[in-house]
């Protein structure tokens, strides 16, 4: 009699530590600093993965991956905490900590040592404080300047480009926990709730998806078409974890999707199948065996402090080498950031996370 296997769900290796999310994620965090050096550094005709695939340039590509990740993985956050207060004050410890830290250190160090004014001029404007209040306080980041800092660069005047999309994360993770609470999120993965979950979920992300610019604009969202976008990458990252008991790792699988997506390319659906194939491709490489960055990367995370200081380490660097190469600008600040995400997640973020454990919360992801 013939045995046949059925290829194991995602769901087995995601669940555990041995997987590659933690990798993936510091992956896309370096390919956002790998795009920025050819923007900060005034090349940004010349970004090579942009002038590639056209439709995305690196950073996007690395950004959409984060939201796709997220989604799955705050899904899954949400299951082993179901409870909005709970929820939220984790998801609060990831983020704040961190972000506090950076926006300190270039407002009230960077800034005034890399300001054109001096420290009494610099500090009176007030603009210093303004800019630590709006980024602290995710959900407004208003502010990306300090006075006299940046000023005579490619992208002028900009502190951290990179932190507008925490905004975005943070509404996500709201409507998360709010979709949570009134028990519409399916939390077992399993059963007629989350097919029917997952059906109006993937219809509402393809309508975000495939909306023009003009009818988004109709939306009146306060939000640009881009982060519409992200939002509807999340939720597909969020069906991923609902229907993960179902999902096989195929090779076959990846390669279907690819196809699927090029026979859609000239329909208004062509982005919505380059959005499944390519997390669906991130699941895959997810739950490889192989340690993309070595076993370090699947118990620290640097991915955020790679994020946040990136931005504000090369426009430093560029005021101080006008004129700089994007690959030298990338090679010279890899060492310098990679210090600054490694002393984040240990000495800030770490042990911020373990704070959890005090407040009852140590199951979070």
């Amino acid at each position: 009699m013939t045995t046949i296997h059925l290829r194991a769900p995602i769901s087995e290796k995601l669940a555990s530590r041995e997987n590659n999310l933690n990798a993936l994620r510091l992956i896309a965090a370096v390919l956002v600093f790998f795009s920025h050096s050819y923007a900060l550094s005034g090349n940004i005709q010349l970004e090579p993965i942009g002038r590639l695939l056209r439709i995305f340039d690196g950073g996007s590509l690395a950004v959409i991956a984060f939201f796709f990740l997220s989604g799955y993985l705050i899904s899954s956050s949400w299951a082993s905490t179901p409870h909005f207060p709970s929820f939220m004050a984790k998801r609060a410890l990831r983020i704040l900590p961190g972000l506090a830290v950076v926006v300190a250190i270039s407002a009230l160090l960077l800034g005034p040592i890399a300001s054109s004014l001096d420290i009494n001029h610099y500090f009176s404007s007030g603009q210093a404080f303004r800019y630590i209040r709006d980024n602290v306080n995710v959900l407004s980041l208003k502010t990306n300047t300090l006075p006299g800092i940046f000023e005579d660069l490619p992208i002028p005047r900009a502190v951290n480009g990179s932190l507008w999309t925490l905004k975005v994360e943070f509404l996500v993770y709201i409507a998360t926990g709010v979709i949570g609470a009134t028990c519409l999120l399916p939390t077992e993965g399993r059963g007629w709730r989350s097919i029917l979950f997952s059906t109006v979920m993937l219809y509402l992300a393809a309508r975000m998806i495939t909306v023009t610019k003009a009818e988004f604009d109709s939306w009146n969202t306060g939000l640009d078409l881009f982060s519409c976008q992200l939002i509807a990458v999340f939720i597909l990252g969020a069906i991923g974890y609902t229907v993960r008991h179902w999902i096989p790792r195929s090779g076959l699988l990846v390669t279907g999707l690819i196809g699927l997506t090029y026979l859609f390319r000239e329909t208004s659906l062509f982005l919505l199948f380059i959005y499944l194939s390519y997390g669906y491709f991130l699941l895959f490489v997810a739950t490889s065996s192989f340690h993309l960055l070595g076993k370090r990367t699947r118990i620290h995370d640097y991915s955020f402090g790679v994020y946040i200081y990136a931005f504000p380490i090369q426009q430093t660097i560029v005021t101080l080498a006008p004129g700089i190469s994007p690959i030298s600008l990338f090679l010279f600040s890899f060492p310098i950031v990679t210090l600054f995400a490694i002393a984040s997640w240990h000495f800030i973020e770490k042990p911020c996370l373990g704070l959890k454990v005090f407040y009852g919360l140590e199951s979070a992801k």
